[in-house]
């Protein structure tokens, strides 16, 4: 799962998108819908799957797949470089950034769809991940965290979805400005309330984090309460349905 709080980041974080690459998703989305475009793996690279069957950030679907290359990381990006057209304003081509070192990333939209490659060097080689999704629309963005309790005012900044042959899982990063003592107290009184299991309700003394399980026949949550040194309280929640 590394990748994906990688991968979010980056499409967060604003220095790490190239002022050329938000010129593309402006021209895309009004664009007609292509095909969905392939993206090829590195030469000399073996490929592996991530363990979820799909996957859904932040309501977008996405196809994430592991390679390992004999070639160096630069080789790897001159591969892309190469592959992709370099662009211009009629027709975009990619982006590139370094800022979340040691991880390189190379991006590209085509289409209605981004394609990311994620390096890493490993050995004499490299490592990482590529990944397409959709584009997502303006005009249809998900409601992230729907249906989950949140305290009034919690802000959701992520959401993972991911689906196995068997199970269904749901991570949710929360914020907001209430203590952890009372984010505690509302997410104990919720689940308890309506009948779920208390399997662990711990806090660690002097580091304002406090960890919380919940179970309801096939169903469970883990909630990971953190406090920062500022007025935020963070809450990592993962659910699993079976």
């Amino acid at each position: 799962m590394r990748y994906l709080t990688v991968w979010i980041d980056a499409m967060r974080c604003k220095p790490i998108l190239h002022t050329s690459f938000l010129l593309i998703v402006l021209t895309l989305l009004t664009q007609p819908v292509l095909a969905r475009p392939d993206l090829p793996p590195p030469p000399h690279a073996t490929l592996g799957r991530i363990s979820a069957k799909d996957m859904v950030v932040n309501g977008i679907p996405m196809d994430i797949r592991l390679f390992r290359s004999e070639l160096s990381p630069d080789r790897v990006l001159n591969y892309y470089r190469n592959h992709w057209p370099r662009g211009t304003a009629e027709q975009p081509g990619y982006a590139e950034t370094d800022a979340l070192p040691p991880w390189q990333i190379i991006t590209r939209a085509e289409g209605r769809y981004l394609m990311t490659v994620q390096i890493a060097r490993e050995g004499t080689g490299s490592s990482g991940y590529l990944a397409i999704s959709e584009l997502p629309n303006p005009r249809r963005l998900p409601d992230l965290g729907e249906g989950f309790p949140k305290m009034r005012g919690s802000v959701v900044t992520n959401e993972i979805m991911a689906r196995d042959i068997d199970k269904k899982g749901r991570t949710i990063q929360i914020m907001n400005n209430y203590s952890v003592s009372s984010n505690t107290h509302f997410y104990r009184t919720y689940f308890t309330n309506r009948g779920w299991d208390t399997g662990m309700d711990r806090g660690i003394t002097g580091a304002r984090i406090h960890t919380l399980t919940f179970r309801d026949g096939d169903k469970s949550v883990m909630l990971s309460i953190n406090g920062s040194d500022g007025k935020q309280t963070y809450i990592i929640a993962q659910t699993v349905n079976m």
